[in-house]
């Protein structure tokens, strides 16, 4: 009896030894390849924002900085996306391995259009510190040409003696503003015929320096500020000047002007594009030209009336008192028509947008 239990002591030992020699190779973190998941708010399906189609087709390269004691790891390393396992990489003989017991510190970036940088729009010093320039006009050529960055939520680790390292997630943010503006007819204007001759912004900045010396930091717990606290310093003037605009005014508005519809029914048009952030001057106005047919009733004669409206967007779309375009937030500008055109302003944070299917930039229903 007494030899069996010496027997499976033995056993018991050897088992114990086996495990702990498997628990070593963690622990060295000599076998552990850091690896990587992408996520955040960077699901947006548009053609001039970066989304997450084209992350994961890797048309947008996200590009990755690291330190691994306070030494270089990665110095903007664009990662790979491994189709089996969707964990992203640097390129084989790149990748590096996980120092237990050793801080690690990452952050990521990206940019769209691919020739941003070559064209001079936009400068990036370091991934936390970048200077952007938008196009000078809202038409056929900016399109493609307006500049959108990501810059991740600073991910630190370090990873304890004889546990597993973690995937190293990139929470994506937006740096720039997000800026719509919808129009679109009054329920009460259902059977009115309204044509839009044209929208035209102007008086805001294209150009700014802009750098985020503390990103957020991955994991924070709830309720502390977890995005990313850009500082900004606008560059230039405020001349600039987005707009749309019909070939010719009336009497030929059916023809060249945009007809209004519902708000309800998608209808209306939209101007979308992105912008530095900024604190809106007085300078910074909205103009609205439409034309309505007044005519009495069904049988009599068309009366299409020319209608303009401006509004200062200073006195719209405030945050803490101030009229603003914040850092990843998206403002949205709503004017509706009926006997008059009235306006309304909002801010929400850049996460997600209720009209994925139909938002390009310039929009898909802007006809010129």
């Amino acid at each position: 009896m007494k030899s069996m239990k010496i027997g499976k002591q033995i056993a018991a030992a050897l088992i114990l030894m086996s495990l702990v020699g498997c628990s070593q190779e963690v622990m060295d973190g000599n076998s552990s390849t850091i690896r990587f998941s992408m996520g955040g708010r960077i699901d947006l399906t548009t053609r001039g924002i970066i989304d997450q189609a084209l992350v994961n087709d890797e048309i947008v390269p996200v590009r990755v900085t690291a330190t691994r004691g306070g030494s270089t790891l990665y110095s903007n390393e664009q990662l790979y996306r491994d189709e089996v396992t969707s964990e992203w990489l640097p390129r084989e003989s790149n990748q590096q391995d996980w120092e237990a017991g050793v801080r690690h510190t990452f952050i990521a970036n990206a940019y769209s259009p691919s020739t941003a940088v070559s064209s001079g729009a936009l400068t990036i010093s370091s991934p936390t510190s970048i200077t952007v320039t938008q196009p000078e006009t809202y038409d056929s050529s900016s399109k493609e040409g307006m500049v959108d960055y990501l810059l991740s939520q600073n991910f630190v680790y370090t990873v304890p003696v004889g546990s597993q390292p973690p995937i190293v997630r990139l929470e994506m943010e937006h740096a720039m503003s997000l800026v719509e503006i919808n129009i679109a007819k009054h329920v009460s204007f259902e059977n009115v015929n309204v044509y839009l001759e044209e929208v035209r912004l102007e008086g805001f900045y294209r150009s700014a320096k802009m750098e985020c010396p503390t990103p957020a930091q991955y994991g924070n717990v709830a309720g502390e500020t977890n995005s990313d606290v850009w500082q900004y310093w606008v560059m230039g003037s405020t001349d600039a000047i987005y707009e749309i605009n019909g070939a010719n005014p009336y009497p030929s508005v059916t023809a060249d002007c945009v007809p209004l519809k519902l708000k309800e029914d998608e209808g209306g048009v939209r101007m979308c594009f992105l912008a530095p952030p900024q604190q809106l001057e007085s300078s910074c106005r909205l103009h609205v030209s439409y034309w309505v047919n007044e005519k009495y009733s069904d049988e009599s004669l068309d009366n299409y009336v020319y209608h303009q409206s401006t509004f200062n967007l200073f006195n719209y779309a405030t945050s803490g008192g101030l009229a603003i375009w914040l850092p990843g937030h998206h403002v949205v500008y709503t004017l509706e028509v009926d006997t008059g055109i009235h306006i309304e302003g909002t801010i929400s944070p850049w996460i997600d947008v209720d009209y994925i299917e139909g938002t390009v930039l310039p929009d898909v229903t802007d006809p010129y």
